[in-house]
């Protein structure tokens, strides 16, 4: 059977105009969704990056799509 080649994205948007103000891939080539992949402590968002890297990003963010922190 073939099998499916998903994207896993995380998307974080403002509340009162949906503006997205940060986006990255966390998964390129997902084989299955995996939900809950993110967390936030104290005004810091952790996320997963391909299974392998913990990324961390301070909030509040300003505009900022796919500029994550290495």
């Amino acid at each position: 059977p073939a099998t499916r080649d998903l994207r896993e994205r995380l998307v974080v948007m403002r509340n009162h105009d949906g503006q997205v103000l940060f986006s990255d891939i966390l998964l390129e080539h997902a084989t299955q969704v995996v939900p809950d992949s993110f967390f936030v402590i104290e005004n810091t968002l952790y996320y997963i990056k391909e299974k392998r890297k913990l990324t961390a990003v301070p909030l509040p963010l300003e505009e900022r799509h796919g500029k994550n922190q290495d």
